[in-house]
């Protein structure tokens, strides 16, 4: 007769033997796996810095520009554990979210719901070489500066900067694409732009490239784009958060700021999915 410990070490080893892939998954479904760029708390404590600071006449050209509603954000914390949740259900392949057996897209007609922004104009593509001089760490601080009158360049050009450089497109080392920067110089021109589309397609080009490593077996490390985008569009599509806002105009606002999901509850959550 077997001793009871090693009849029990034998069965552990056999129940993981049938369960590979449950195994490979949550290591790459912990909370440490994975960082994102874009911190919206982070933006918008940087935002309400400013806010006061803003001159009507300022405020006037925000408001043609669509840009008033950033300033509205939510200070979501990052929640890595849903994010990696939410990746895990991407197909390059059919390029698609598989939620619940069910195929879910995401496109830019999603993202004009979500952050208010119009889906129309000329599409707005850069090369991701050179880099500019100037950093997404440095914009943030001059936006903080110009608001002190510390800066002479313009108010709105920075918030521009900002928004592209720390929240929608954030990239690795807090580099800025010199491309990517001047748009944001010509701030008429900057609303000619089709932006949804663009934040739509860099955001799926991340996690296509993020899909990837998990496939390799490679540590993901940090991930760039408007990642919370995918968040709040989880939000909508599977009603496991209810709105508090429900009225909101801006599809952004509905949500709760904080929801925080843990290891256990999750993974039950998405086992039960019934995408709308």
């Amino acid at each position: 007769m077997e001793e009871p410990k090693k009849v029990a070490r034998r069965d552990r080893k056999t129940k993981a033997a049938k369960e590979p892939k449950e195994d490979i998954e949550s290591r790459f479904l912990s909370a440490k796996s994975i960082y994102c760029r874009c911190r919206l708390s982070a933006g918008r404590d940087v935002l309400d810095k400013v806010r006061p600071t803003i001159p009507e006449e300022t405020w006037t050209t925000l408001e043609a520009m669509n840009l008033v509603m950033c300033f509205d954000l939510p200070p979501y914390p990052q929640d890595h554990i849903l994010t990696m949740h939410i990746l895990n259900c991407w197909y390059i392949d059919q390029t698609v979210f598989i939620l619940g057996e069910k195929e879910v897209r995401f496109d830019a007609n999603q993202a004009v719901l979500l952050i208010g922004m119009p889906n129309r104009g000329a599409l707005a593509y850069w090369n991701k070489l050179p880099f500019c001089c100037v950093t997404a760490r440095q914009i943030k601080s001059d936006l903080v500066n110009v608001s002190l009158r510390e800066s002479s360049i313009p108010f709105e050009e920075l918030l521009l900067k900002f928004l592209v450089t720390n929240l929608l497109f954030p990239s690795n080392n807090f580099s800025v694409p010199q491309e990517l920067y001047s748009f944001c110089e010509d701030v008429h021109s900057f609303s000619s732009y089709n932006w949804p589309i663009t934040v739509c397609d860099f955001l799926i080009e991340q996690v296509n490239a993020y899909t990837m490593k998990i496939r390799r077996n490679q540590p993901l490390g940090y991930i760039n784009g408007f990642v919370f985008l995918l968040t709040l569009w989880f939000y909508e599509r599977t009603s496991l958060v209810v709105p508090v806002v429900p009225g909101a105009r801006l599809r952004m606002l509905l949500w709760p700021s904080k929801v925080s999901w843990n290891a256990s509850n999750i993974h039950l959550a998405f086992k039960r999915l019934k995408p709308e």
